[in-house]
Order: C-alpha cells, then structure tokens, then sequence
C-alpha cells in the first residue's frame, strides 16, 4: 500500500482528498502547509480514477466468475475469487466458514493463503459456536467485524484472543454472510505477517466480494434444491409409471416426457409423433380418445378417460389420460397440457375384482350356510338362499322384516343382548333357536361379523348361520353314550386301584415267606457241616425260590407295563463302559455316512439312572446326530457338570439344525419335522420315549440348536459317587451267594424292629455268623423306641408293615428325637413295589431292602452303614 503525505491549508479540501485516497487503497499522512518536504507525494485525478478502475474490474471479475460457476465448479470459483481478494488487500489468509444445518458448529470451507503461511482449513473442522461466543455475537448481529489487534481485544472475548494468538493471527476483518436475516456463515481476512490497518477501500471491496459469495451461495442452494425436485419429480413418474405431454394446438408441436416411450412400450430415445400415438390405440377406442380431446379444446373442460394401447410387441396395457387446455388472454386454446398414467396393475385388480365378486355371489347362492344380513336394528337387508331354507321362507317374507319375527321366543333376550355386543363393538359365535314358518324350530349356530363404513362406523352385521339341529341329536347322543363310558371308566379305574392294590398285598404277602425261604435256604447253603443229598436238596429250594421269586417279579413287571409304567432300577452306572458300548453299537451306521466320532469327559465319572433305559436314551440321541449330519461330519459325546449335583452327557452334530419355527414340535410323538420327506429313516417316537425316561429316572432332557450350525441335545441325571478301587461295577451282575467278607472291626449294636418271629430269628442267624455285630430284636415297635433311646444302636433295621405303629411312624419318631436322629435306619421290608422303595428312600430311611433277603446284599448294605473303624476279619464266617 502507497503512503500520501498530504500538505494543505484549506481544511475542507484535504478531507475531501483524504476521501478519495483512502477509497482508492492509499495510506494518507497529513503534514504542516509551511513545511517543504520532498515526500511529499502528489497524486493526479487520473490515477485514483485508475485505481478504481481496477478495484471495479477485480469486482467485475469476481462476480463473472461465481456467475459462470456450475454446481460442480462453485468450489473452485469460491477459492479463486478469495485468492483474488487476499492478494488484493494484501491478507495473509482469505477463508469462508459456514454453519452447520443445526447451526451449533462452524467449519473452514474455503481458503487461499500466502505463500509462507500455513493453512488452517484443517485445524477448524466442526468447531462449536460455543466455543467463541464473542465472535459469535458480533458477527450474528453486525455485517462486519473489524479487529485491527488482535492483543486489544476485550475480556469478553479472551476464548477467541487465545484462538487467534495460537495461530499467530495479529489482525483480520471479517463479514457476514445472511439469508433470510439469519447469519450462515462468514468471509474472513488474517494478518500474521502484515501491521498497518486495511483502507476502507479495502475492506469495501472484500464486503462486495462477500455479497457475491453469498448469492452464489443461495444461487447454488437454489439450483440444487430445483434439481433435487426435479430429479424427484422424473423419479416420481418413473415410480408411479407417469409420463406428461404438451401439444401447441396452433403450431401441432407435441413434446412428451421422458417416461412417455415407456409407456408405449417403446425406447425412451423414441420420441412418437401424434400419429403413431394414436394408432396404438385400437380402432374401438380411439374415436373415443380422440372425442374427449376435441371436448377439452372445445368446451374449455378438462377430460380424462381410460383405454388400452398395443406395444410394439403386441403387449397390451391399459393407460389413464387426464388433461386441460391453457388458453390465451382471449379464450383461444394455445396448448393442451395431459398426462398418462399406466393402470394396467389397477385394472386387473378391477377385473379380478369384479370375477371375485361374481365367485362370491355364487358361493352365496350354493352354499348350505345361510348369510343373513341385518342393520343395527336387526331390521334384515339382505339373505342368500340357504337363509330362507334354514328359516322356510321366500327371500321378500324376510326382506325388511326384524329378526325378532324369527327368533324363538324363549331366544329373544339373548338375541337382544347379542345385537347390543354387535353395537358396541364386539361379536362372538352364539346357539339360538328359530322358529320356521310351520312354527317347528331349528337350532343354528351364528357366527357374526361386523359391517364398517369408510370412516370405520359400525354400521351393520352379517351372521353365517349353521343349522345344527341334527348335530344337537348327535350330541345328547353322545352325551349319553359318553355317561355310560365315564361310568364304565371309573369301575375301570377301581378294578385297576384293586389290581394294584391286590398286587402289593400279594407282592408283601408272597415275598413274607419266601423271606424264610431263601433267608434259611442261603444259611443252610452256608453250611458245609450238611451231608452231600441234603446241600443238593437245599440248592433245590433255592433254585425254586429263586425261580418263584422270578416270577412273581414277571407278573408285578407286567402288571406295571399294562398300567402304563415302566420298570426302572435306579442304581449307580459307570459311563466309560457304557459310552464304549455305546459309540461301540453306532460306530458301524457312521462309517457308512463318514461321520467321526468322539467321546471325551466321561471316565472316572458314575450316573444314578437304570442302566438298560440310559443305554436305550444314549443310543438314540447318537444315531439322531449320526442320522441328521452332514456327510463327513463330526458327533462329539462329552460329559461335563450341570446343574448341583447333576452330570451332564452332551451330544453335539454339525448337521443342519433345527429352525426356530420348528423347535416347539421337536418331542411331539410321531413328529419328524418334515423328515418324513427325505430317506432317512425313523419313527418320531425316540426323542419322546427318551424324554420321558429320563424324566422318570429323575433327570431332563434339553437342547439348543441353530439353523446351519448345527445341534446339541443333552441328558442330565444325577451323579453318583463310586469306589474307584472296587474291581466290580455296581451295575454288573450279582455273584453267587456267600457271605460278605467283611474288613476286621470294633463289635457294633444293630437294634431290629420285626413283628414277624420267622424273620427275627432269620435276621439272627445271619448276624450269629458275624463277630463284629451284637443284635438286639424287638417284637413291637414301642419295645424298639425304648431300646433305641437307652441303648443308642450303631445302627437300626425296621420292618414297614407293623400293627400299631408301621415302619414310618417309628422312623418319624426316631428322627424327631434328638438323641436318635442321627442314627441310620435301613428298611426291611416286603413292600417291593417301586413306588414303596421311592416312598422308604424319600421318608428317609438310609437304605430299603426288599425280601427275601439276599445274604450277600444284606451284608454290604449293613457294612456301608456301620463306622468303618476297628475292621475284623470274618471272611471264614461262612
């Protein structure tokens, strides 16, 4: 910038001079008239004319340039013309910043900076208004915003002192760009380098320069926003497959839309003249297009009627013409302005429509179901045919006429309370009886249904009335048919409660004396004192006992699978060999499909269920994986802990899974999910007998699955504890009968509570044998309380069925005193049913032994319950 050192008297003059420097971009320095200076400048009327020349030309050249920028060359324009200004005012840095749509954050749009300094469009992305507050309210309320020093700033604005020191910013300028009255942006000028103020010219200029912006800014708005409607209106038309057309009456100029040659079935580059247009009309309907045109321009009244066309190919649509004429200040017709729309989808809904109507009315007119319609007066407007047959009348003896005329008369108030549901809102089928015109009636079944307006409004009914008469004589019928049966079924129900009840008193009855039988064959079978004929005459009581036993067993099994249960015998079952079994059976089916197979988790680790039922439940679920795999897939057995107490085997396949829709059917009986349809064989019953084993063995069956992945099932049961030094697995096979060889051990108290002297004296024997044990009897359960309290036994053996008191009396009595709770008590008993062993193990007693005693069992169950200190040896009781 030039500096002007004015010298002059007359005051007026040099202000006026001062003026016209200044807005020409001069600095100006006044010095005394009497003083001779030679810089002294004079500056002549032609060049401050120049110079606004060029401040007028740069104006010229911005503006033409934002004028001549197209939506996608407008950023480009915006930074050339801030390089133009920046230069011009010598500005370190000329920028734009605009608001966010919220209007809350500010951002560095544009930006020309002089060579030296660095950019800062970067750093000020998104910086909230918030943050400069100040600056925010100068800028929001005046158009400009001088700062000639940054370092005077007020204490207001120390935020934006500190932002602007931090670029090195020492001075800037700034104005605001508008719309609407609401500020949306602004242009700004920095000094980092420069100290003299701008001119006024200057700052002129770049407010100029910023109007521009700003329109090229709305003007850009305002072209993308109109090519947004239009591209929206062209989507629009494609969309709803709408094409437009203007026709200049005088001149026969046509223009068509861009959706127009669609339409027609045509390339959207073929523009149709009127002609063709017209002659994809056919012939039967084209005077009648035509017709409605020639109205249109005729009588100033806008026309629309429907017709088909035929598509080049042949292809038939049906289209929708609306039109109007746009007529000059005289009422001469000067175009004719339509649009077309295809209503081919439309009219064959119409036509389908109307074929489902004409399919509706026939099936009103055939059907034995009578449709009866009624106002919500229950005054009839319409019924079909079957109606007046249920009611015995011609349709006009109906018409018009309330429906109380038909309803018997001991039926009124419920058809009373009836309609006053169908007002209110509500409609549930309902029996009534009506009266025929021979005065017999008819009982039907309605089934209501609410007539509703367009605004919703209920307004009328339609009842779908079901003659049912021949149904009710059915029913009562069968009402007394099924009395007959429910009386049957309960004599039924009693001779089956006095099988069982008769099966248990002969299971105690027949088991109380094969006690003694066994009991005493299996001492003297001990005894090898007894001469050679007379052991073989023992092993021949035995081997008949045993076989009686067997058979008496048979029958109460049978008695049990004809009532619907299954015998189980819970006991602790080792998994390794029964996993090993298990894979054993089922590796040949997945050799065949591929599939491989592994088992991990299970050794060591023993299940309280019946071996022969867990075994049936495994084999299932491991030939379900191995059935629903994929080829070459894989079935993995594991076994880990579930819920407390409980061991959970897992069986997981990497087939298909099971959808989600499907899964609630997964153990319904004879329910394959769709299997049925492919080759893999199998009667939907598995999953559903294994379920309820398991559940009947104490344990659940669960699974998860996923569609694609792939399933995994799992059995829990509870866990047993087993001796791992014991050579024999508990659910291996009973040995031959001999005593227990029990460790040497300190002589221990047995109290046994029996009324039976043949099973006293049983019990005796057998623990005569043993020097370990002292046993004391007792004939009646109150003899037996007295010596359980004063002799406090190591343990207690109780007969169940005693007069007087039975076995869960006294094992009630025993665990409410505290001096004999703690002592374990162990059933002994001819109750053999499963239900009486679960019955026994539920009251709490610490074992249940069924007779006839088993020596060899009876020993082990006593030797679990006695303390295992000081053991002696009596192996050579025998």
């Amino acid at each position: 910038m030039s500096l002007v050192r004015i010298a002059c008297a007359d005051t007026d003059a040099a202000q006026r001079l001062e003026a016209v420097l200044r807005s020409a971009g001069y600095a100006v320095a006044f010095v005394p008239t009497d003083q001779e200076s030679p810089a002294v400048a004079c500056i002549s009327g032609s060049e401050l004319i120049s110079r606004q020349r060029i401040v007028e030309n740069l104006i010229a050249d911005c503006a033409a340039t934002l004028l001549d920028a197209s939506e996608a060359s407008l950023d480009q324009a915006i930074e050339h013309v801030l390089q133009r200004c920046g230069e011009f005012v010598a500005a370190d840095r000329a920028y734009l910043f605009l608001l966010s749509s919220d209007g809350v954050r500010m951002s560095n749009t544009h930006e020309w900076h002089a060579d030296g300094v660095s950019s800062e469009r970067d750093a000020v992305q998104e910086i909230p208004v918030s943050a400069a507050p100040w600056w925010w309210s100068r800028i929001s309320t005046d158009d400009l915003v001088n700062i000639d020093s940054v370092a005077d700033l007020p204490l207001e604005a120390a935020s934006e002192r500190a932002m602007f020191e931090a670029k090195g910013i020492v001075a800037l300028f700034a104005f605001a760009l508008r719309k609407s009255g609401k500020t949306f942006g602004f242009l700004r000028c920095d000094a980092v380098n420069r100290v003299a103020p701008w001119a006024e010219s200057e700052i002129g200029f770049i407010g100029t320069v910023a109007n521009l912006v700003s329109s090229a800014l709305h003007r850009a708005e305002a072209e993308a926003l109109a090519h947004r409607h239009q591209e929206r209106l062209r989507l629009g038309q494609i969309a709803a497959n709408i094409g437009t057309w203007e026709w200049n009456v005088r001149t026969g100029e046509l223009f068509w839309s861009e959706r127009m040659a669609p339409l027609l079935g045509r390339d959207p580059t073929d523009t149709p003249t009127l002609d063709e247009f017209v002659k994809t009309i056919p012939e039967d309907e084209r005077d009648l297009v035509l017709a409605a045109i020639k109205s249109s321009v005729q009588d100033n009244r806008p026309f629309e009627v429907e017709h088909r066309t035929v598509w080049p190919d042949g292809t038939v649509r049906w289209l929708l013409e609306r039109g109007a004429v746009i007529r000059d200040g005289e009422g001469k017709a000067l175009k004719t302005f339509g649009i077309v729309q295809d209503i081919n989808d439309r009219k064959q809904l119409e036509l389908a429509l109307a074929k489902r109507e004409h399919l509706l009315s026939t099936i009103l007119n055939t059907t034995q179901q009578g449709f009866w319609f009624i106002d919500l007066d229950g005054i009839t407007t319409d019924l079909n045919p079957a109606m007046c047959r249920i009611l015995g009348r011609a349709r006009d003896e109906v018409i018009g006429h309330s429906v109380y005329d038909f309803v018997d008369a001991e039926n009124r108030e419920l058809m009373q309370a009836e309609l006053a549901r169908r007002r209110n809102g509500f409609t549930t089928p309902y029996e009534l009886a009506l009266r025929k015109a021979d005065g017999s009636t008819v009982h039907c079944i309605n089934t209501p249904s609410l007539l509703q307006d367009e605004d919703g409004h209920i307004v009328a009914s339609v009842g779908i009335w079901t003659d049912v008469s021949e149904l009710r004589r059915i029913q009562d019928d069968l009402s007394a048919i099924n009395e007959r049966l429910s009386a049957a079924y309960e004599e039924a129900e009693r001779a089956n409660r006095a099988k069982s009840e008769f099966l248990s008193s002969m299971s105690h009855e027949l088991r109380t004396p094969m006690n003694s039988i066994l009991g005493f064959g299996q001492l003297l079978e001990c005894d090898d004192s007894l001469p050679e004929e007379q052991q073989d005459n023992v092993h021949e009581i035995l081997r008949a006992g045993r076989h009686l036993l067997e058979l008496i067993n048979e029958v109460l099994d049978l008695a049990k699978v004809e009532s619907g249960r299954i015998d189980l015998s819970i006991e602790p079952v080792r998994l390794a060999p029964l996993v090993t079994e298990c894979i054993g059976l089922v590796q040949v089916i997945a050799d065949k499909r591929e599939i491989t197979l592994h088992a991990e988790g299970y050794r060591d680790l023993a299940i309280r269920a019946d071996r022969t039922r867990l075994k049936q439940a495994l084999l299932n679920l491991l030939s379900n994986a191995i059935k629903y795999n994929r080829p070459s897939g894989e079935v993995r057995l594991q076994v880990q802990v579930g819920a407390p107490s409980m061991l959970r085997i897992e069986i997981v396949d990497t087939g298909p899974g099971i959808p989600l829709e499907k899964q609630g059917q997964l153990f319904q009986p004879f329910n394959r999910l769709d299997a049925e349809h492919t080759d893999i064989e199998g009667t939907g019953i598995g999953l559903t007998l294994t379920r309820r084993i398991v559940e009947m063995m104490g344990g659940s069956v669960g699974f998860e699955s996923t569609a694609g992945m792939g399933s995994r099932f799992w059995i829990e049961l509870p866990q047993a504890t087993l001796d791992t030094d014991d050579p024999t697995p508990p659910d291996a096979a009973p040995g031959p009968t001999h005593m227990s060889e029990t460790p040497q051990r300190a002589r221990h108290l047995i109290l046994y509570i029996e009324d039976n002297p043949a099973n006293l004296r049983l019990v005796t024997n057998i623990l005569g044998r043993r020097p370990d044990i002292d046993l004391v009897t007792a004939h009646s359960p109150e003899l037996g309380l007295e010596l359980a309290r004063a002799r406090l036994p190591a343990l207690i053996l109780l007969d169940i069925n005693m007069p007087e008191l039975n076995g869960y009396q006294v094992m009630g009595v025993l665990q409410a005193d505290a001096r004999t709770k703690h002592i374990p008590v162990v059933a002994i008993t001819a109750n053999a049913m499963r239900r009486d062993i679960q019955r026994g193990l539920r009251a709490g007693f610490s074992d249940y032994l069924t007779k006839p005693i088993d020596i060899t069992r009876f020993n082990e169950v006593l030797d679990t319950h006695l303390p295992d200190d000081e053991r002696l040896d009596h192996a050579d009781q025998a």
